[in-house]
Parts: C-alpha cells; sequence; structure tokens
C-alpha cells in the first residue's frame, strides 16, 4: 500500500488530488474490543491516543507527506524496519501478534 501510494502521489502530483498513506499502528479505539481481539498483552508504549493521530497526521498532510507514521515509537520502529532483513521483520511480527491466525 505504501508503495502504490507514493507511485499515485507521484502520478498526481500538480493535479490538486492529495494522496496519503496512514500507518498509525494501535490507537487507543473501540475496534479491537467490537472486533473480539484480545488486546491486554500489547505492551502499553505501543498504543497511541486518537487525538495524538488525527494531529500529526493533520500537520504531515499541510506539509504534503505521503507517507504518515504518528508516533516517536512508530518512527522508531519503522527505521528499524529498514535496516533489519525481511525474515527477521515477519518473524517479529508473528511473536508481537501471538499467532492469532487473523489477517
Amino acid at each position: 500500500m505504501i508503495a502504490f501510494s507514493e507511485g499515485l502521489a507521484n502520478g498526481l502530483a500538480g493535479s490538486g488530488v492529495g494522496v496519503h498513506a496512514l500507518c498509525p499502528g494501535f490507537v487507543h479505539t473501540e475496534f479491537h474490543v467490537r472486533a473480539g481481539i484480545d488486546m491486554a498483552k500489547m505492551p502499553s508504549f505501543l498504543w497511541l491516543e486518537v487525538d495524538d493521530v488525527v494531529r500529526e497526521c493533520m500537520a504531515d498532510v499541510a506539509r504534503d507527506k505521503v507517507v504518515i507514521v504518528p508516533g516517536l515509537q512508530y518512527k522508531a520502529l519503522t527505521a528499524g524496519g529498514r535496516v533489519v532483513p525481511r525474515k527477521l521483520v515477519r518473524a517479529m511480527t508473528k511473536v508481537v501478534g501471538k499467532g492469532r491466525g487473523r489477517t
């Protein structure tokens, strides 16, 4: 989705249409409860607040950023993920996801 959004943003440059990919991570909403997903064991430092996500997103949209990653923790994880082999990243996400069997 990120590569698609970047390509689309390039293709639409100058047209007045903005394309942005928001990658928020875990946000405190009712989503997980409604989906029946138990997130109690997720480390608290990974959670973002809705107002913070919206504020950072709107600021990045105003700066014309295409890929928007709110939260310092997710910026660090994203930067680290770029230098770690993809196979290791997939293994780490499997551990964090606890093999829920959901996609």
